[in-house]
């Protein structure tokens, strides 16, 4: 294996993982909103 193979799958699997967390705390963010304004949740959903 080469170098630029290794710095590939590594920037692979961080950029992975940032989306991992950031949808993550997107979903965490999304879920205290739901609890406090739960009709939007019908509006939010179409844009999923």
């Amino acid at each position: 294996m080469t170098t630029q193979v290794v710095v590939c799958f590594f920037v692979l699997i961080m950029s992975n993982i940032a989306q991992i967390v950031a949808r993550l705390f997107y979903y965490y963010y999304f879920c205290l909103r739901l609890g406090e304004h739960i009709p939007a949740m019908k509006k939010k959903r179409i844009k999923t």
